[in-house]
């Protein structure tokens, strides 16, 4: 590792020396307090917790010709923390990192990408680069784009999850992703109602003896369509993907999500914009053993569409519970620069429909221009008879993101 930053670092100007160069800088401070730390305690018990995360990006994009090539360096840290030798002579600990570093080659109507690199797929549900996260979300392969003449776009990926080629094992002992993504960039008719249409595919595979071994096949889709009435915009979306194959710890897998989601622009409200929406992720029975009926989620947004307390952000497995949630999400802007954002959540299980608890989110965001804004954060989450505990917990934040 040491080898290979050396020489991108003595490697770097004879490249620039021929290339276009491109450079953006991303800075993110957030206060955080939380009244919780483990599942047995309260904010009586333990009193509140707060720290600050401090994450700095920048990415250099470089460019001659047909070929472009982009490194994101990444620092992530909490003030103060032992690691960081704030205040000593001491070494600080923290390494320079890559979120991104990858080879692009264009072609007409594309591109080709190798290297490591985000991969956010639609509305972000399954595969979400997880901006609310400290570090993101990235994945190592190869990325295909390619535009059908103005009338859809589509990637063709490979991404790997764990290469065992220091064991000197098959490439059946490799854990890799396949996948595509379809998505049309065009109404379909002018007279349809339906504004974009997506379908999606992949499958996760590792085919050794191993107990890693997986063979989990995922198909869906995504419609979204717009309506505009006197008095209020109306935009529907729906989406539904079933899983299917063998994974570890069953011999079958038989899963499914939907979601629907009502949006609805009111101009006559302060120009707000209101959603309800429903989104159901099967769970695991227990009596059927050897089929997982759990739909698993392990690359998805989940502080983005379910609740800023993060307790139902992800189904990692086959063999969780899912989740069956009901929501109802308000933006109102106030004046050009303010906007505040009130969640409310109810969760379930998606087996059985035992009740979880309630979330409610408000948010408050100030955008001091195009490259600097302010947001204040607060959740609590009422715990309900089917939870792993009982009373209440609370989250809040602050946070100041720059762009230069």
């Amino acid at each position: 590792m040491k080898l290979a930053k050396l020489i991108f670092v003595l490697g770097l100007p004879v490249f620039i020396s021929a290339a276009d160069l491109e450079w953006q800088s991303e800075f993110r401070a957030r206060v955080e307090r939380d009244t919780v730390t483990s599942a047995n305690d309260t904010a009586s018990s333990r009193g509140q917790s707060s720290f600050t995360h401090f994450r700095s990006r920048l990415m250099l994009k470089m460019t001659s010709g047909s070929l472009s090539a982009a490194v994101q360096f990444q620092d992530v840290r909490v003030l103060g923390h032992p690691d960081n030798a704030s205040g000593s002579t001491a070494q600080d600990k923290h390494a320079l990192a890559f979120s991104q570093a990858y080879l692009q080659y264009r072609i007409t109507g594309g591109k080709m990408r190798i290297g490591r690199f985000s991969l956010p797929l639609g509305n972000e549900r399954l595969f979400s680069q997880n901006r609310w996260s400290l570090r993101g979300r990235f994945f190592e392969g190869f990325l295909a784009e390619y535009n059908f003449i103005k009338l859809a776009s589509s990637k063709v990926f490979r991404v790997y999850l764990a290469e065992n080629y220091e064991t000197f094992s098959s490439d059946k002992d490799d854990t890799v992703i396949d996948g595509f993504y379809v998505a049309s960039t065009a109404p379909i008719t002018k007279i349809s109602l339906i504004d974009r249409f997506e379908i999606y595919g992949y499958r996760e595979l590792n085919l050794g003896n191993t107990e890693d071994a997986i063979q989990r096949t995922t198909f869906g889709g995504r419609l979204s369509g717009s309506l505009d009435l006197w008095i209020l915009g109306l935009t529907l979306e729906f989406e539904a993907a079933s899983q299917s194959g063998p994974v570890p710890g069953f011999t079958s897998t038989d899963a499914a999500m939907s979601v629907f989601n009502l949006i609805c622009d009111v101009p006559m409200l302060f120009n707000s914009q209101i959603t309800f929406g429903k989104e159901y992720f099967s769970g695991d029975d227990p009596a059927t053993e050897g089929k997982g009926e759990g739909f698993a989620n392990p690359y998805g947004a989940g502080h983005k569409w379910h609740g800023y307390m993060d307790y139902h952000k992800r189904f990692v497995t086959n063999g969780s519970a899912g989740l069956n949630e009901t929501s109802v999400r308000i933006h109102t802007p106030v004046f050009d620069k303010y906007r505040l954002a009130v969640h409310l959540h109810e969760f379930k299980t998606g087996f059985g429909n035992t009740e979880l608890g309630s979330e409610i989110d408000v948010v408050f965001t100030v955008n001091a221009g195009s490259r600097l804004s302010f947001s204040q954060g607060y959740a609590r989450y009422t715990h309900k008879s089917g939870s792993w505990k009982t009373g209440t917990d609370e989250f809040a934040y602050f946070s100041i993101s720059a762009t230069l």
